[in-house]
């Protein structure tokens, strides 16, 4: 069965966030009925009640793992979030509501309007903890709460849309849970590089491998940054003059694992002095030397390119 999702709409929306920073009371659940809740005036059945106490049951329990109602200690914040995250996305994998495989779920699912609802509606107490910590002067940031790439739960959905392994892989939501916060942007906030799961997928199992290579070879967290970060510049720009689709994967792997590598090989301490004296090459050369590179896999050495 397809179902029809509620939704609320974005002007409504904005106004609850701005009653949730009004006064810190109203940031609770009063059910799942509101005025304004719609849904689209097509074929299917609209989603069940039930079905939206199956997911805030669910995900109260898993919040409450990791401390909910309280926050987590300071200490371990960023990983007890991370695991609550990895632990959702695992959840909505799961939900049958929420399966992509069937037909007419796919265009509910990717409605902005629908992750509102969830978030202010369903489950507003369990956004506003997980969002807390980011607050400035008490005051919610409404990214967190309206449908979006940084929405609370539509941004660990798309996780599991273009990170998860497969049912048949033995490690299924190993990249979900390994890769951090910083990586998810990296890879999820490129419509280039996410639009396709396959390519997302590909480059984050590289960009796993290239932590586990450099940290062996003694490398801090802001050098491996810096390699990834401009490895993901130079695939991007690489798609400009290649339709990475066209690729198989063996293909892809290796256009990933060379980007990469030619990174590691700009970065290292020696071949840094070298970079910076290229640096007068203009954003062409650049380009073509990054596909150069790619293809011959070499590691010329190139400085970052902070224009972008």
């Amino acid at each position: 069965m397809s179902w029809l999702f509620p939704q609320i709409p974005r002007p409504h929306a904005e106004q609850l966030i701005e009653l949730f920073n009004a006064d810190p009371a109203n940031r609770c659940f009063t059910g799942f009925d509101h005025p304004q809740r719609f849904y689209q005036a097509s074929g299917g059945d609209r989603l069940p009640d039930r079905e939206l106490q199956t997911v805030r049951d669910a995900i109260l329990a898993i919040a409450g793992q990791f401390g909910f109602p309280d926050q987590p200690p300071t200490s371990t914040r960023n990983r007890d979030y991370a695991r609550f995250e990895a632990e959702v996305a695992e959840w909505f994998a799961g939900w049958s509501a929420l399966d992509t495989g069937r037909s007419g779920v796919t265009a509910e699912t990717t409605r902005r309007d629908w992750w509102t609802y969830l978030t202010l509606i369903v489950l507003p107490e369990v956004a506003c903890w997980r969002w807390v910590s980011e607050t400035q002067g008490n005051l919610l940031k409404h990214e967190r709460f309206l449908g979006g790439g940084r929405n609370t739960f539509q941004r660990i959905h798309r996780r599991v849309l273009c990170l998860d392994r497969g049912p048949q892989h033995s490690d299924r939501f190993g990249l979900i849970r390994h890769l951090k916060e910083d990586d998810f942007s990296a890879i999820l906030e490129r419509p280039s590089l996410s639009s396709s799961p396959r390519i997302a997928r590909i480059l984050a199992e590289e960009l796993l491998r290239m932590r586990a290579r450099l940290t062996a070879s003694g490398w801090g967290l802001s050098q491996q940054q810096s390699v990834y970060r401009q490895a993901i510049k130079d695939l991007c720009a690489y798609g400009i003059v290649t339709v990475f689709d066209f690729l198989d994967d063996d293909q892809l792997s290796n256009v990933v694992s060379g980007a990469f590598r030619n990174c590691e090989g700009r970065f290292k301490p020696e071949n840094l002095a070298s970079g910076y004296a290229a640096r007068g090459r203009g954003r062409g050369g650049r380009l073509l030397g990054a596909v150069r590179s790619i293809f011959s896999g070499g590691a010329e050495p190139m400085p970052e390119d902070n224009d972008q």
